[in-house]
């Protein structure tokens, strides 16, 4: 291929630097040119082709690319007939590519571009050939690789401080760690051992404990690694990390100091030791920077700083410690309140069309009817609820990968809830429970209502509410207490003694299926104790019969972390007087219609 002039200067201007560059920055000094010379007959835009491409390709350091091989597209875009456009696209070159390529390899002075070309060649010529590879050019490329880092200037006095710098010293890693894999693919093992070298001496020259990306390299790349290292490689290694995890601990230094960076130091440090005492050490170590960052924090984010490492002295064995952490993390919560701020969201309401919604839900004089349209009305309906977990996963992204916590009304983190992808289950559930909470004050205005129009006595609820045979007649008379309590707006009676009622109701739901009701006390053989709530909601075969709909109502509202875990916060007296109030005894009157509703089915 002839290069035409004006790609010819641009390319120069980048082979004359003496100083690292992006390889990308390549590309877009070409397409920047581009625009200047119109439409490109097909030798000039082969050429232009060839470059280009070279120099936009993305790295995948596993060698995972949609080609099977370490360059991947920079970009891709589904077009209007939903063909996907890919670029660069390995399968718009061919053998003459690979030639120019090979061409430039041998020719081109700096060794970044020299580099890339090689690379492309050992690593795509397969592709776009099916030709063997050749191994001279993964040599000639790792050699470029490590000749670059050597020429230095990757954080010189001038940039030092820029992320210009940080990202250059970054690639500088990510080329060695290249070069040591395409040495090792051809099995060089001198050209293995001087990369493995330059690693270690770049990462020391320009690691600092806020460029953990850096300084952490070798040890990731390199430990453990048959034949990698020598001893004294090792030691060094161990020595650097250690010196790391002091200066990012010590509180002398403040522009060094910085919990994260220790925390991973000491994690490989953990690694490396494989001794609880060392363990215990190193814990410690990283744990009292995160305590001292958090003294002057924000209740909300030193809680969330804290609890992690309440766990990492748990797990190493320090209890007194992570004691004396949940302490300090429960003192903080206690002023979380003043930490939070409330958000108003105002969203459109059709008042009319919700009282006509009312008027058809109680039209009629039949109880029963009125009692289960309000059940089927307002128990969130599954499919409803992963459609709008799909919405949000497509039309917000970001919010869709983030983890939430719930955090306790002492501040404490009382369940977590991964990505879309990773926790699909915890995000239903905690959609389930947005959908409640919508649909509460809507509730309350609807069984406000039917007290008003139908004025129902505790006797006419249990007629109802018998008709489903999970209610014994043992049980008749507390549940004519809780409704009676229900009805007179005893809140606190009413959950107390209803909630009960309810998980006995779920145990007769779990024996009418064959189930057995109770389970072996681990710590006491021979004993037996009846299960709870959570035991029965947990049973596949009792969540095929409740259906998806009426399975995710009641975990929320009864026994799920992740949603309002009535059954269990009040059983171990989580909540305060104002949880026991109309909106959560509603929700509890209409749990039992929303179950009520099962009735036995006739077998063959």
């Amino acid at each position: 291929m002839n290069i035409p002039d004006w790609i010819h200067t641009v390319l120069m201007s980048f082979e004359s630097r003496t100083n690292p560059f992006m390889e990308v920055s390549v590309a877009d000094a070409l397409s920047a040119v581009r625009k200047d010379h119109g439409d490109l007959d097909d030798e000039v835009w082969a050429v232009f082709l060839a470059e280009h491409s070279a120099f936009m390709y993305r790295e995948m350091p596993d060698e995972d690319s949609l080609w099977g091989t370490y360059f991947a597209p920079m970009m891709e875009f589904t077009q209007a007939d939903g063909s996907i456009l890919r670029v660069p696209n390995v399968m718009d070159l061919n053998g003459a590519t690979v030639a120019h390529w090979k061409a430039r390899a041998k020719i081109t002075k700096n060794p970044i571009m020299r580099a890339r070309y090689a690379d492309c060649v050992w690593d795509l010529d397969r592709v776009v050939t099916k030709e063997k590879r050749q191994h001279e050019f993964a040599l000639i490329a790792a050699q470029s690789y490590i000749e670059n880092a050597r020429r230095g200037g990757f954080a010189d006095e001038v940039n030092a401080s820029t992320d210009l710098s940080r990202a250059l010293d970054i690639e500088g890693v990510r080329q060695l760690t290249r070069a040591l894999a395409l040495a090792r693919t051809v099995n060089a093992k001198e050209l293995q051992t001087e990369a493995v070298s330059e690693l270690i001496d770049f990462c020391e020259r320009s690691g600092k404990p806020g460029a953990p990306g850096i300084w952490l390299a070798p040890f990731d790349s390199l430990y453990g690694q048959k034949g990698l290292l020598t001893p004294a490689q090792q030691d060094d290694l161990i020595k650097n990390l250690e010196l790391m995890l002091a200066r990012t601990t010590s509180q002398t230094e403040s522009k060094e100091f910085d919990p994260w960076a220790a925390q991973y130091a000491a994690q490989r440090l953990i690694t490396h030791y494989k001794d609880t005492g060392q363990t215990k050490r190193l814990v410690l170590a990283y744990g009292h920077a995160f305590e001292t960052m958090a003294k002057d924090a924000a209740p909300l984010l030193a809680i969330a700083w804290l609890q992690p490492v309440i766990e990492a002295y748990q797990q190493a064995g320090l209890k007194g410690e992570a004691e004396r952490l949940s302490l300090v993390a429960a003192e903080k919560g206690r002023t979380l309140g003043d930490d939070l701020k409330h958000v108003k969201v105002e969203v459109p309401f059709d008042r009319d069309h919700f009282l006509k919604s009312v008027d058809r839900l109680l039209a009629g004089d039949d109880l029963s009817t009125k009692l289960y349209l309000i059940a089927h009305e307002f128990a969130p309906k599954a499919a409803q609820v992963r459609e709008t977990v799909q919405h949000l996963s497509e039309t917000a992204p970001l919010l869709a990968r983030i983890t939430h916590q719930v955090i306790g009304p002492s501040g404490q983190t009382t369940a977590q809830i991964g990505s879309v992808d990773e926790d699909l289950e915890g995000r239903l559930q905690s959609q389930t429970a947005q959908y409640i909470g919508i649909l509460l004050p809507l509730l309350n205005h609807t069984l406000s209502e039917l007290k008003l129009r139908d004025n129902p006595t505790t006797d006419q609820i249990i007629d109802v509410l018998f008709r489903c045979p999970l209610f014994n007649d043992c049980r008749k008379e507390l549940l004519r207490e809780g409704f009676g309590a229900y009805l007179g707006e005893d809140w606190v009676k009413a959950i107390h003694v209803l909630v009960p009622q309810m998980e006995e109701a779920l145990r007769n739901l779990a024996a009418g299926i064959g189930i057995p009701v109770t389970k072996t006390v681990r710590t006491q053989p021979g004993l037996t104790d009846l299960k709870n709530m959570g035991d029965v909601f947990n049973d596949a075969r009792v969540r095929q019969v409740l259906g998806e709909t009426m399975w995710r109502f009641l975990t929320v509202l009864y026994t799920d972390r992740r949603g309002i875990n009535l059954r269990n916060n009040v059983a171990h007296g989580l909540v305060g007087p104002e949880a026991f109030n109309r909106s959560s005894s509603n929700l509890v009157f209409l749990s039992f219609f929303v179950i009520g509703s099962l009735r036995i089915k006739p077998s063959e």
